[in-house]
């Protein structure tokens, strides 16, 4: 496993050349059809049937868990296309993640990176506070590791522990009381339930479609709706073993949010690898000026 960057105040560039948060996000953000007609189709039909009677939700529920627990750790090398504003910007990303034995919250380290894998951008959470700096800037984001907070860098509006389902193609934990039924147009299981809402603050909960696959319960594609509007849907493609026993990871993400749009294209991956705390410390450089984010 090649060692991901591990950078001290020390370490910074200070040049001029820099990724601006506000470009990354001004080019997420239109053309939401781009993608859309991608992810509604129909009629896919992935998969036969299973023979026999389908699984019961509570069966499916606890698969998907399992799978969960072995994914202890990731590191993936990715490349990222923004659509939006009639522009397409493409970035190199290096996403590491891990689940503290403990239980605590899922900790995460997304390191935007210049085709030299110079650092553009860093942005780390210890699965309840986080920091987000920019190359160049003066000012570095910290606070709760909120969606919105955690959304700066990857724009994917989830909670830590949501977002390392989403990137491990792992279904997004819903409430008892999901219910279960087979999608004869998709060809997939399918569950739909409610999860906690990821506004912060708010007491509601959002409606979750997920669509899984019969084999191994890998996320097909994933919607999450408060009231009638989609806010979030995700889907995969290319799914893939990287080691012998280890479960099917999708090469391909697709994301349409509220703001943004993305593709993550997953280059190389290593699951299970032994990952140390100091990753996911969140910290500033030394000289720049620490400004607190609330939650939103």
């Amino acid at each position: 496993m090649p060692p991901f960057k591990n950078l001290g105040p020390s370490d910074w560039p200070r040049e001029q050349e820099r990724l601006s948060y506000a470009a990354m996000r001004l080019a997420a953000m239109a053309s939401m059809s781009l993608l859309g007609s991608l992810l509604t189709g129909c009629c896919a039909h992935r998969f036969d049937r299973p023979a026999g009677p389908l699984p019961t939700a509570t069966a499916a529920l606890d698969a998907i868990a399992a799978r969960r627990t072995a994914m202890t750790s990731f590191e993936f090398d990715t490349r990222l296309q923004f659509f939006g504003d009639g522009k397409r910007l493409k970035g190199k990303v290096g996403l590491l993640g891990r689940r503290p034995p403990a239980g605590d919250g899922a900790q995460l380290r997304f390191e935007a990176l210049t085709p030299s894998d110079d650092t553009l951008a860093l942005l780390i959470t210890d699965g309840a506070r986080f920091s987000s700096h920019e190359r160049g800037a003066l000012d570095c984001l910290t606070g709760e590791a909120c969606p919105r907070n955690l959304a700066r860098l990857l724009p994917i509006d989830l909670y830590p522990d949501a977002l390392y389902d989403a990137l491990t193609g792992t279904p997004l934990t819903v409430t008892d009381g999901a219910s279960l039924s087979w999608d004869d147009c998709e060809g997939t299981l399918r569950i739909d339930g409610v999860r906690p809402s990821g506004q912060s603050g708010s007491g509601t909960l959002e409606r979750v479609t997920l669509l899984l696959s019969p084999v191994d319960y890998a996320a097909i594609r994933t919607e999450i709706r408060r009231g009638d509007e989609v806010v979030l849907t995700l889907a995969y493609s290319d799914h893939a073993a990287t080691m012998p026993g280890s479960p099917a990871l999708p090469r391909m993400i697709r994301v349409t949010g509220a703001e943004a749009e993305l593709e993550i294209d997953i280059r190389e991956v290593f699951l299970g690898e032994t990952v140390g705390d100091e990753l996911f410390v969140p910290n500033c450089p030394a000289g720049t000026t620490a400004r607190e984010l609330p939650c939103q």
